[in-house]
């Protein structure tokens, strides 16, 4: 899943000048930061395995630090040349965790990649760079218990994050009874997967991650599943992948008569092209060729089902705090629709807290002068 769109496009704003040290990398899916900071890590980093070419945690925060350099570089900035970096660590540290994890994240063919990512694995089971991996390649082969091995592994780990599972239980929880769940990417499916497997909540819901569509033999188990008729189109029959993805959609919807719920962060071509048949509900669209009290079903999802606690107070010190403060943002939309509901209902008890909490949101995310502008509008009119 990691080699589709990544989820999250985080804000290159705001650059800030980081301390002249080099730090320990995580991916964007575990902590926010921006191109100011992977771009100098990056650089800090390639002088450490200069001065120490055997010092295997040195090459993978490189690595690391320059693959998200990469990913957030624009037009004129530098990039790195990760097919080189991965030659050099297999120079200079073969046979090790690293080597293979990186020889895996580089492979192009997936059959030659797979290898690799056992092989790190069998080095070093404990490390969680290639838990999930094992989690979606589990998904896609149908073996629910090797799901529920690593998702174990994953839930006592010192990343787990109760936000981002807190975010992921409120995305499910007020869908209809055996909804099919759209989502796209890491922090909007491992956690819902988690949730079914470990926790057995909303088990009638079932997730499909449409990037994951693209593998034939996901795709193809989970049509049957669902008793979908297949879809054979290659993405060069469709255009781009943009247009095949949005096919893939249609063509669930098109085929269910069960209700189709699409995550919040779905992509901006299919919520444009199918914005009259999408009802915001909290953290999901509905599609629904009727129009339906949509108002109604946030305001029950908020009042009677939504966990709440994590939004305001973080108890417990969680790892990933940054994305989840990121991912609250995806709250706004309902929230604002639920705020004006509020103030045409003359109920300003309410309207208050909830004003309280989407400034809250919004500071933690860089939207507060949005949320600002918002709210002085509707206490305006």
């Amino acid at each position: 899943m990691k080699q589709v769109i990544l989820l999250f496009i985080f804000s290159l704003s705001g650059l800030t000048i980081y301390a002249q040290q080099p730090e320990q990398i995580y991916s964007i899916t575990k902590i926010q930061k921006n191109y100011a900071y992977y771009s100098q890590q990056a650089e800090l980093w390639e002088k450490e395995v200069k001065k120490s070419q055997k010092d295997a945690n040195a090459w993978q925060n490189y690595y690391t630090a320059a693959r998200m350099n990469n990913a957030f570089a624009e037009a004129d900035d530098s990039r790195y040349d990760m097919d080189e970096i991965a030659k050099d660590l297999k120079h200079n540290l073969p046979n090790t965790f690293e080597y293979h994890y990186v020889s895996y994240k580089q492979e192009r063919d997936r059959d030659k990649a797979f290898p690799h990512l056992q092989k790190a694995y069998a080095i070093d089971p404990d490390h969680y760079l290639t838990w999930d991996t094992f989690i979606s390649t589990a998904e896609v082969e149908g073996d629910t218990e090797t799901m529920k091995t690593f998702f174990e592994k994953w839930y006592k780990h010192e990343m787990y994050s109760q936000g981002l599972s807190a975010w992921n239980y409120n995305a499910i929880i007020g869908l209809e009874k055996d909804a099919i769940f759209l989502t796209f990417g890491d922090n909007d499916t491992y956690p819902v997967w988690f949730l079914q497997k470990i926790k057995d909540v909303r088990t009638d819901v079932s997730n499909v991650n449409v990037s994951l569509l693209s593998f034939d033999k996901y795709r193809i188990q989970k049509f049957k599943q669902l008793n979908i008729p297949a879809f054979d189109k290659k993405i060069e029959d469709s255009g781009n992948y943009q247009k095949h993805r949005d096919a893939l959609m249609e063509h669930i919807i098109k085929h269910t008569d069960r209700p189709v719920y699409i995550g919040i962060s779905s992509p901006k071509s299919f919520r444009k092209k199918h914005h009259e048949q999408l009802y915001i509900v909290g953290l999901a669209f509905k599609y629904c060729e009727q129009k339906f009290d949509h108002v109604a079903v946030i305001r029950n999802n908020y009042e009677n089902l939504f966990l709440k606690d994590y939004l305001t107070t973080n108890l417990d010190n969680d790892f990933s705090q940054s994305v989840v403060d990121y991912m609250n943002q995806q709250y706004i939309p309902c929230l604002t629709v639920l705020y004006k509901h509020y103030l045409l209902s003359g109920e300003s008890s309410k309207a208050k807290k909830l004003e309280d909490l989407l400034v809250q949101i919004g500071d933690k995310c860089e939207r507060k002068d949005e949320i600002a502008n918002f709210l002085a509008k509707q206490n305006h009119n």
